[in-house]
């Protein structure tokens, strides 16, 4: 009976730890990462703005008032025009990608609200990760702590 109040007890603090380090939806401003790139630029300079070559050490990064955005922009042949993360340009921030289909170009906007959160291409794309923390931790605890 003794390991299973500690096991518990051991879940509960974990639970904890996950459940704050989790990204939270923030209120009034945050930090955005400001890049952009465009293949018809004919690369003179470097892309360190898409999701490949992101770095976040040299890219800029800016006080937004509603939240931040990653945009993809696409012609008619689905071919990129331009990517860029910036602020986003409207307080109706969701924290998921939308796609906005014109009669030339279509993008991909995803916004979300918490510090740095252009980072990853898909504004929750880890947010899922620490659910599943918490599932590992409880097949941890139940396979090594309980008798």
């Amino acid at each position: 009976m003794m390991w299973l109040q500690q096991s518990a007890g051991i879940v509960a603090l974990l639970s904890t730890v996950v459940i704050l380090s989790l990204p939270t939806p923030g209120h009034g401003e945050v930090e955005c990462f400001v890049c952009s790139f465009s293949p018809r630029s004919n690369y003179t300079r470097m892309d360190e703005c898409m999701p490949d070559n992101f770095t976040q050490e040299y890219v800029q990064r800016r006080t937004c008032e509603h939240g931040c955005e990653s945009v993809k922009t696409l012609d008619l042949n689905g071919e990129l025009e331009t990517f860029h993360r910036n602020c986003a340009q409207s307080s109706s921030v969701t924290s998921e990608c939308e796609r906005k289909e014109g009669h030339v170009l279509t993008q991909i906007v995803c916004t979300c609200d918490w510090d740095y959160c252009n980072m990853s291409v898909t504004s929750c794309s880890f947010c899922g990760h620490g659910l599943m923390l918490l599932i590992a931790i409880g097949r941890i605890c139940d396979r090594y702590l309980l008798p």
